[in-house]
């Protein structure tokens, strides 16, 4: 019997990161030309719309005072629990050609478990 431990919610490393600007009273556009990254780039980071990359993480860590491995590490714990894999928008506009997004699929299973009568206990 395996016992693996899930956190029940997991935060973006932006919600982290929008902390960390805030104490040292910089705004994303400031912090974009510290890291020379976009300013896009930081405000989708920001917003959980868009991973940070090794290289991000790199510049990140250089500008305040941390390791690359703690954003590495945020992303990573992040990006592989169920909740975190979903960038923050309603999962009824995350489509991909055609195909209902696997957010979109575990919401209608459970709308339909809700509908059906209970079956007997097996």
């Amino acid at each position: 019997m395996s016992t693996e431990f899930t956190p029940g919610i997991v935060s973006p490393p932006g919600d982290l990161l929008r902390e960390e600007l805030a104490e040292r009273g910089w705004t994303s556009a400031e912090f974009a030309l510290i890291i020379s990254r976009p300013p896009q780039t930081v405000s989708q980071i920001l917003n959980a719309k868009e991973e940070i990359t090794a290289d991000t993480a790199v510049a990140i860590s250089k500008a305040l005072g941390t390791s690359a491995e703690l954003w590495l590490g945020l992303q990573t714990a992040y990006s592989l629990h169920p909740t975190g894999s979903q960038p923050r928008q309603a999962a009824s506009t995350t489509s991909n050609a055609g195909h209902g997004s696997e957010a979109s699929a575990r919401s209608q299973n459970a709308s339909r478990e809700a509908e059906s009568p209970p079956g007997p206990a097996t």
